[in-house]
């Protein structure tokens, strides 16, 4: 039997292209993601500026601390749960309760995108009250329904 040369495949890295098959790029992990966290000035809102939140806001925040802490300690898939369960719950249910169930979830909502806004993006913060929005609307629709 005759020995044939084998020709090197143009599919598999060879030489030095071999060993920097391991090799990543700067930020990325080894699930070949790449890793999105972008540094903040220190004391501003990363759009623009820095700012000073407003005795107001400080008072807001201090205030949703303990709900928030207690909001994380729960599994992962329960809010949501929640929160689905009383929006279908509100556009099922006809009179006070449907408009009770959906006026829970609007202010939850809202809770949530005011304690969000100072690092939202301006398309974000317009989604986010647009969410709040119609939720809300559809309370006051389920109420005089």
């Amino acid at each position: 039997m005759s020995q044939r040369k084998r020709r090197p495949s143009t599919s598999r890295p060879t030489g030095a292209a071999r060993r920097d098959v391991g090799a990543r790029p700067a930020g990325a992990s080894a699930h070949g993601r790449t890793d999105r966290v972008r540094s903040r000035p220190a004391g501003g809102t990363g759009l623009g500026g820095a700012s000073h939140p407003s005795a107001a806001r400080k008072a807001l925040e201090r205030a949703s601390t303990p709900l928030l802490l207690r909001l994380h300690r729960l599994p992962p898939w329960l809010v949501p749960l929640i929160m689905l369960a009383l929006a279908l719950t509100g556009l099922f249910v006809h009179g006070p309760v449907g408009f009770a169930a959906l006026a829970v979830v609007a202010i939850f909502v809202g809770w949530l995108a005011l304690l969000s806004w100072p690092v939202l993006a301006p398309a974000a913060r317009a989604l986010r009250l647009l969410a709040v929005g119609v939720v809300a609307a559809a309370a006051v629709v389920q109420l005089f329904v």
